[in-house]
C-alpha cells in the first residue's frame, strides 16, 4: 500500500518498504552456494554522496519551481479558453454549445495539468535516482527518506548456519557497506533470526521482514543466541557487529533484510521507520491522520468480535465479479470504468454504467467556471478600456481598475483532510 493511500485510508504505518530487489544470479538445480548478485543493488559509476539529486531540500525547490511552471500553464490555457469564448458569443454560438465546449476544455486543462504534476513527481520524488547509474539504488531508497548508508541500525541475515551461505551473505552485506562510503567504526548489528525462530517452511523473507519491523518500532536489537564462538573469518568484515547480547538502541533509523536461499537466487529489502513519513506533515495534517487510524482500528476491532461470535464471516468469499456480463465487455474496454458501493444491497457493481445514457447538464465546475470566465470578460472589457479623447490620468485611472484577479491554484494544493481548512475556506453548501 502506498503512503497516500494509507494516510488517507487511516491505515496504520508500521514501517515503509523503501526498497526491494531480487538477484537469481547462477540459478541452477545445485542447492546451496548462494551468488552475488544481489551486490548490483549497490552499483553506480562515478558516485558523488554530494550530489544535489540527494538533497531533499534541492528535490523539492525542483518540484515547487515545476509546479509553479503547471500553475501558469493552466492560467495561460484559461486565458486562450476565455477567448475562445468570446469568438464562439461573437458568433451567436449557441449556449449549449458553449457550455459544452467549456465542460471539456475545462476537463482536459485539469487532467493534462495533473497528468504534468505526477511527472515532476516522478522526476523529482522518491523516484529520483531510478535510471540514473551514478546513484546506487540502495544509496538512492535511502537519500528518498534524507537519509543515508550511515543510517542502516539493523541488517538481518538469512543465515542458514552452512559455510557456503554465511561466508557469502556477510561478505555481500560487507561489500555493500565499503561501497556505499558506510564510515569506519560505525559498525552495524547482523541478526540470523533462524538462530531464535527456527526453519522457516517457506517465504522466509517475510517472517524476517516481521522481526525487522518489531527491531525498528522497539528499537530493540534481538541478540544471536548460542553465539559464543563467531569464526574467525568474519573478523574481515569491519562494518558488522555479531552480538550474541540484546541491544538496546535509542532509535533504528533504518534496516537492511537479505533471504539468500537455494539455487543461487537472493533478496533484499529495505526497511524505514515510518517516523521518516510523518516527519513530512505539520501537526493538524498528523491530527486529521490519527482520528481517521482511531476510526478504522475501531471498526476493525468491532468486525473482529463479530467474527469471532459467529455474527460476521472473517473472510467473505465473492461468488461473482462486481460486473454482469452484458457490463463485462464494457468495463473491460473502458479505462475510466470504476465500481461504486451499492449501500442498498451491501456489495460493489457498476450500476452507474447503466445510466451513462442519460443526458447530463454542465457540471457544477463548468458552471463555476462559466461564470469565472463571464466575469473576466466583463472586467476586461468595462475596466481596461482607454478612451483616445481622455487625458493621461484619466487613462491611468481605467487601467488601474482591472476587476478582480483570478488566481490559479492546483487541485493536489488544496488540504482537503485538514477539516479547520476546509469550514474556514468554503462554505457549508461548497462542502
Amino acid at each position: 500500500m502506498s503512503a497516500s493511500l494509507a494516510l488517507k485510508m487511516g491505515a496504520p504505518i508500521y514501517a515503509i518498504i523503501a526498497h526491494t530487489a531480487v538477484a537469481s544470479d547462477k540459478e541452477r538445480r545445485s542447492v546451496p552456494a548462494p551468488g552475488q548478485g544481489i551486490l548490483t543493488s549497490a552499483r553506480e559509476v562515478s558516485p558523488n554522496p554530494k550530489s544535489p539529486l540527494l538533497n531533499p531540500e534541492y528535490r523539492a525547490r525542483q518540484l515547487n519551481a515545476r509546479k509553479r511552471w503547471i500553475k501558469s500553464w493552466v492560467k495561460e490555457e484559461l486565458n486562450l479558453m476565455k477567448e475562445e469564448v468570446e469568438n464562439m458569443k461573437g458568433e451567436d454560438e449557441d449556449q449549449d454549445v458553449i457550455d459544452e465546449f467549456i465542460e471539456e476544455r475545462t476537463k482536459f486543462i485539469n487532467d493534462e495539468a495533473y497528468r504534468q504534476e505526477k511527472e515532476a513527481i516522478q522526476i523529482w520524488g522518491q523516484d529520483f535516482y531510478k535510471k540514473n547509474p551514478t546513484i546506487a539504488p540502495l544509496r538512492g531508497a535511502l537519500a528518498a527518506f534524507g537519509l543515508t548508508i550511515d543510517d542502516i541500525g539493523i541488517v538481518s541475515l538469512h543465515g542458514t548456519g552452512t559455510k557456503a551461505n554465511d561466508k557469502n551473505e556477510t561478505k555481500v552485506f560487507n561489500q555493500q557497506f565499503e561501497f556505499l562510503g558506510r564510515t569506519k567504526g560505525n559498525v552495524c548489528p547482523a541478526v540470523c533470526q533462524k538462530s531464535f525462530v527456527g526453519h522457516g517452511k517457506g517465504a522466509a523473507s517475510s517472517w524476517m521482514l516481521n522481526g525487522i519491523i518489531q527491531a525498528i518500532q522497539t528499537g530493540i536489537i534481538p541478540g544471536n543466541r548460542n553465539a559464543d564462538n563467531i569464526d574467525p573469518i568474519f573478523e574481515d568484515y569491519d562494518y558488522l557487529l555479531f552480538n550474541d547480547k540484546t541491544i538496546k538502541t535509542p532509535g533504528i533509523k533504518a534496516g537492511l533484510l537479505k533471504a539468500f536461499g537455494f539455487g543461487q537466487v537472493g533478496g533484499e529489502i529495505l526497511v524505514i521507520h515510518p517516523d521518516c513519513l510523518f516527519a513530512a506533515f505539520d501537526k493538524d495534517e498528523l491530527e486529521v491522520y490519527r482520528k481517521k487510524r482511531l476510526i478504522r482500528e475501531q471498526k476493525s476491532f468491532r468486525y473482529l468480535h463479530n467474527s469471532l461470535s459467529g455474527n460476521e464471516k472473517f473472510v467473505q468469499v465473492k461468488n461473482k465479479p462486481p460486473y454482469t456480463e452484458e457490463q463485462e465487455t464494457e468495463v473491460y474496454l473502458n479505462p475510466l470504468a470504476r465500481a461504486s458501493y451499492n449501500k442498498k444491497e451491501n456489495k460493489w457493481d457498476f450500476e452507474q454504467l447503466n445510466n451513462k445514457d442519460e443526458k447530463k447538464g454542465p457540471s457544477e465546475d463548468s458552471k463555476a467556471m462559466n461564470i469565472v470566465l463571464k466575469q473576466m470578460a466583463e472586467n476586461n472589457i468595462n475596466n481596461t478600456y482607454i478612451d483616445a479623447d481622455a487625458d493621461a490620468d484619466a487613462n491611468a485611472n481605467a487601467i488601474v481598475y482591472n476587476g478582480v484577479g483570478v488566481d490559479i491554484v492546483l487541485i493536489s494544493e488544496l488540504n482537503l483532510d485538514n477539516d479547520n481548512f476546509v469550514q474556514r475556506n468554503f462554505t457549508p453548501f461548497e462542502i
